[in-house]
């Protein structure tokens, strides 16, 4: 299972984390309001040596 997550703002609250307990990888798409991941909110500094886009590969085991 892929989990993905987005516009957490700053906040990620418990019940996300568990609900992607089982994920086998977690994507972010952007908004998260740190350096770590960029989204159309995040347009400080920091983050204009970030991509806008990111393509990542992921083989599941299952």
């Amino acid at each position: 299972m892929i989990g993905i997550i987005f516009d957490t703002h700053g906040l990620v609250c418990p019940q996300v984390m568990t609900a992607l307990t089982a994920a086998e990888l977690i994507v972010h798409a952007g908004d998260i309001g740190t350096p770590d991941v960029r989204g159309n909110y995040d347009q400080d500094l920091w983050a204009k040596q970030i991509p806008p886009t990111t393509v990542v590969e992921h083989q599941s085991y299952v």
